[in-house]
């Protein structure tokens, strides 16, 4: 018999304006500004900039839906300083169409 956790379906998240206050009406506390939450299976890959340590990070994190059905970021995740995350843009923005076409060959 499956669980009750591994029943829940990814919800398609509710924004307000650029803020996350909800997935499908479940509460999710943060003062986050979420940028994108992608569906993943039963999970959410949330990219957002958060505030850590003081300091503003960008943040690519895998969400689950805990025992209360609430969403709650997982340890699946990576943040990056400014520098790093400017880094990456820049990369990935460069290499977007050798990044298509390898991960289409699969």
């Amino acid at each position: 018999m499956a669980s009750k956790k591994s029943a829940k379906k990814a919800a398609t998240p509710k924004k307000n304006g650029t803020f996350l206050t909800s997935f499908d009406g479940s509460t999710f506390n943060t003062d986050a500004k979420v940028l994108s939450a992608i569906p993943a299976g039963r999970e959410l890959e949330v990219v957002s900039i958060t505030t850590y340590n003081n300091k503003k990070k960008l943040d690519i994190r895998r969400f689950f839906r805990n025992d209360d059905d609430q969403w709650q970021p997982g340890n699946k995740g990576i943040r990056f300083d400014a520098k790093s995350a400017e880094a990456i843009v820049d990369t990935l923005s460069a290499k977007k169409e050798i990044i298509t076409k390898e991960l289409a060959s699969e």
